[in-house]
C-alpha cells in the first residue's frame, strides 16, 4: 500500500462499493483515498484485513445497516461511535463525534420481532454483521477507524430469509441466484426492488458523511 494513501475504505458488499464511488464522484472527494469489497460477514473482514500490510492514517467502514430504533428511517446515515459486541463489550471510535451504535450480529437480522429483541438486549440502534470484527480488529492492530453506514431496512421492515443467498463471499451480487429467486417468488420483486432503491438512497447519504470525514481528518 502507497505511503501516499490517506485513507482506506472497506464496504462489505460490491453495491454498496458502486452507490459509495458514484456519490465521491458527484462531491469531487480527494483523491488519496482507496475502496475495498471485504465480502459480507464478520470471516470476510477477518480475510480482508490480513492484506493489510502498511496500514494508512484512517481506515473506515463503510455501507448499508438495518435499524433497531423506531425512528431511523431508510436513506438516514450516520457516523458509528459505538459497537455492541455479542458479549456485551462496547468498542468506541477514536474519531470520536456524535453518532449511532451498531449492534453486532453473525447473520442477517430479517424479522421484525428479531430486531425488536436485539434493540432491548444490545440497546443499540441499528444492526450489521462486519462492525464488531471490523472494531476487533482495528483496536488490534493500533489503526485510526471510523463506521459511517445508512440505513436500508427500517426496524418495521422484514426481509425475505432467502436475502443472504443473493450476495456471494466476495460481496458480489448473484444474478443468477436472484432470477431463479423471484422465478419461485415473483411476489419478493416488489420489495427487493424496494430494497435496492432503499440502499442506493442510504449509500448516497453515506458518500456525503465520509466526505466530510474525509475532508475533517484532511484539515
Amino acid at each position: 500500500m502507497s505511503s501516499r494513501l490517506a485513507a482506506l475504505i472497506v464496504c462489505p458488499m460490491a453495491v454498496e462499493r458502486s452507490g459509495l464511488q458514484l456519490g465521491l464522484r458527484l462531491r469531487d472527494p480527494l483523491p488519496s483515498h482507496r475502496v475495498d469489497v471485504s465480502g459480507p460477514g464478520a470471516t470476510a473482514i477477518e480475510r480482508w484485513q490480513a492484506t493489510i500490510v502498511d496500514a494508512p492514517p484512517l481506515i473506515v467502514l463503510v455501507g448499508v445497516a438495518g435499524a433497531l430504533a423506531s425512528q431511523l428511517a431508510p436513506g438516514d446515515a450516520s457516523l458509528v461511535t459505538e459497537v455492541v459486541l455479542a458479549s456485551g463489550a462496547r468498542l468506541r471510535s477514536p474519531v470520536g463525534g456524535e453518532g449511532w451504535s451498531v449492534a453486532a450480529a453473525d447473520r442477517i437480522v430479517a424479522t421484525i420481532d428479531a430486531k425488536r429483541a436485539l434493540a432491548t438486549t444490545s440497546g443499540a440502534e441499528i444492526v450489521d454483521m462486519e462492525s464488531g470484527a471490523f472494531a476487533t480488529v482495528a483496536e488490534r492492530r493500533g489503526w485510526r477507524w471510523a463506521i459511517i453506514r445508512g440505513i436500508s431496512d427500517s426496524a418495521s421492515d422484514e426481509l425475505p430469509s432467502e436475502i443472504n443467498r443473493l450476495v456471494d463471499r466476495n460481496g458480489n451480487t448473484r444474478p443468477l441466484a436472484a432470477a431463479a429467486l423471484l422465478l419461485r417468488k415473483p411476489h419478493l420483486l416488489p420489495r427487493l426492488r424496494l430494497l435496492g432503491q432503499q440502499t442506493t438512497r442510504a449509500m448516497a447519504s453515506v458518500s456525503r458523511l465520509l466526505d466530510e470525514l474525509l475532508r475533517k481528518e484532511s484539515a
